[in-house]
């Protein structure tokens, strides 16, 4: 990177937070924590420690004085801390924040080597050992500064006291450590990777400026609709408790018998031990009375009721007593939803009213507390994180909580602005449109080309229904078309038989091996130019190849058993996910628009209600606006949507 006449120099910060709440994950979400320290380390040599109220001032002061850019470690948790405790310092930091090593490492083509990373866990759990009972070192992965900083520069490895943390010597060598890390990425980037260079600093760094202004900002949330959703939950639990208890009263009123027999068992045997060990047998009545009384107290707090939430007791109670099969797909019993679904499927009522407790205890027991954690209550907002290296085929990820995992019944409790609207696009079929773009298969071409449903054609070919006519595939074959769609783009990514059994057998049907494998070479030939493409990719990542996407993130594997399932899928989705973060990009541009959750193929943005219908087709032309022509011809991206008060598919 060349600073120009812009910023006299680099300097790299970083900050310790500590929770405001008994949770100790407090001290990752910005409104439960509170900075302790933040440390700067600049390219003149200065070494500054700010802690205090006044931390933030003057560290800001110091680098608007010295004329500094600022680069970090995963920077966006930094900023974001600090911006939420002072929003005035937004622009300026922006403006200020140049660099981050965690965003360089992601794309460098070189990774650190899955020995490398074992070698440093074995020194991390024999430095555990050393320490304080109640104390440990917390796992750093691939792209942590104490894996990053030994592995590319050669420093010894170190983590920071668990008993104090946020001392200055620790702060400060994290800032030194990112501070070197950035010049040698940056070098190597300029001498080896030139184009994952570009990308990083034209795409992924402005692009990750906008997710941070997405997380600062937030989604509204209507809190009375979130608590009356709440209370729905916890009564449709309850209710389906009680009719599961009913349908298993026998049931429960065997296990209790056993329970009482096992436990009066046990305390027969005890009194006879103790008898036997007595030297004065007149006491032998005395003694077996008083385990008589244990056994009686025992027997009181004796808790024989099913508890639904262990998987070894409900597995007990499908196959011993209901005589149920609970194998999975691999042969192992489990009680997995994918198991309960197959027998809900076969008609089981008790199997449909336990998915339903799940369900509803999900809701209860997952969703709502973890909202109410990360809801905001000055503001009324939620706030999650995305996580720009967060998945392996490049798709972003979100937590804290995950917004891309949200139930549909939840949706709408996520709700505009009073005088906005949410404007939510899809776009739609992404996944076959790339795989079109890319393999230029002829068969696939048309399809996406004509508009046809990718979905429906393989219903047609896969299971012979050449007499139906397409458009009435998806009504009078729905169960059909379902299990093509479970494994259609599988197939394509390279899963073969065992996997298209799977998803007959989630719609509860069977098929044998063979005849799932037919279906497998079914598609194959269908879409002949797809697996020519692939094979090609994968011997070019299998050499070491350096790949790049449609937008330019170079895709690179370190082990080449890896590729054959994960480089065309790592392509296809990271390409995606890639036009989608571009086109959220450039809409944050857009006056009036703000982009407020990215969830695989779709946009959430809130737009002003007077003018969502003029920005609807903004959103829209951002999205589809990319160019995929090929060599014989071009396809389009189309998106599916519209303008409501709030967040709906």
């Amino acid at each position: 990177m060349t600073l120009g006449k812009t910023y006299s120099y680099l300097a790299a910060v970083d900050i310790e937070t500590k929770s405001l709440i008994p949770d100790p994950n407090g001290a990752l979400i910005p409104h439960l924590s509170v900075i302790t320290v933040i440390g700067l380390v600049a390219q003149s040599g200065d070494r500054k420690v700010f802690r205090g109220p006044e931390a933030i001032d003057e560290c800001c002061e110091y680098i608007k004085q010295n004329n500094l850019g600022v680069i970090g470690q995963n920077f966006k948790f930094d900023l974001r801390k600090i911006i939420f405790d002072r929003p005035d310092l937004e622009q300026f930091l922006m403006e200020r924040w140049v660099g981050d090593t965690l965003l360089q490492a992601h794309n460098l083509p070189d990774k650190v080597v899955d020995s490398f990373l074992a070698q440093y866990e074995l020194k991390r759990e024999h430095e555990n050992d050393e320490l304080p009972k109640g104390y440990t070192h917390r796992k750093a992965g691939a792209l942590s500064l104490k894996v990053l900083a030994p592995y590319f520069l050669g420093v010894p490895p170190f983590w920071e006291d668990p008993t104090d943390h946020d001392n200055d010597e620790y702060v400060l060598k994290d800032c030194e450590y990112t501070l070197r890390l950035f010049e040698y990425f940056d070098k190597r980037f300029k001498e080896e990777f030139p184009a994952a260079g570009r990308f990083y600093e034209e795409c992924q760094l402005p692009w990750t400026k906008m997710l941070l202004k997405v997380e600062v900002t937030g989604i509204h949330v209507d809190t009375d609709k979130m608590s009356q959703k709440e209370y729905d939950a916890v009564t449709d639990r309850s209710e389906a408790k009680l009719i599961l208890d009913g349908m298993w009263a026998t049931i429960q009123q065997e296990i209790t018998r056993k329970s009482e027999g096992d436990l009066q068992a046990r305390y027969e045997a005890m009194a006879l031990t103790a008898i036997e060990k007595l030297k004065d047998k007149t006491k032998a009545e005395r003694t077996h009375e008083r385990y008589a009384n244990n056994y009686a107290q025992a027997r009181a707090k004796l808790d024989t009721s099913i508890n639904l939430a262990s998987p070894k007791q409900l597995l007990e109670v499908l196959s011993e007593y209901r005589g149920y099969d609970v194998r999975d797909f691999d042969g192992k019993t489990s009680t997995s939803k994918e198991v309960l679904q197959k027998l809900a499927q076969e008609g089981h009522e008790d199997i449909k009213t336990l998915l339903k407790y799940r369900s509803a205890d999900k809701l209860a027991n997952s969703y709502f507390p973890a909202y109410k954690l990360f809801l905001r209550k000055d503001t009324g907002t939620m706030h999650t994180t995305f996580n720009p290296s967060g998945a392996r085929t490049g798709r972003l990820s979100s937590s804290k909580p995950n917004m891309q995992q949200v139930a549909p019944v939840l949706r709408d409790m996520f709700t505009a602005r009073p005088g906005y609207k949410l404007v939510t696009k899809d776009l739609a079929a992404l996944e076959p449109v790339l795989i079109a773009y890319y393999t230029q298969d002829p068969r696939l071409m048309e399809i996406v080309q004509s508009g046809m449903s990718f979905h429906c054609v393989n219903t047609k070919e896969v299971f012979g229904l050449q007499d139906v006519p397409l458009e009435e595939i998806k009504h009078r074959h729905a169960d059909l078309r379902k299990i093509a769609k479970e494994f259609g783009l599988s197939v394509l990514y390279g899963a073969g038989g065992n996997r298209v059994q799977k998803s007959f057998l989630k719609q509860g049907v069977s098929r044998d091996i063979a005849q799932c494998k037919q279906y497998v070479y079914k598609l194959r030939d269908t879409y002949a130019g797809v697996w020519q493409f692939k094979e090609e990719l994968d011997s070019m990542l299998q050499r070491g190849d350096v790949v790049y996407n449609y937008m330019g993130r170079p895709i690179v594997f370190n082990d080449p058993e890896e590729v054959y399932m994960k480089g065309f899928n790592r392509l296809i989705q990271g390409s995606g996910s890639d036009i989608l973060q571009a086109a959220a990009y450039d809409i944050s541009q857009e006056p009036g628009c703000q982009v407020l959750l990215l969830v695989h193929d779709e946009l959430v943005v809130e737009v002003p209600e007077k003018r969502a219908e003029e920005l609807e087709r903004r959103v829209e032309f951002h999205m589809t606006k990319w160019d995929l022509t090929n060599d014989t011809g071009t396809v389009k991206l189309k998106v599916e949507g519209g303008i409501d008060l709030c967040w709906k598919k």
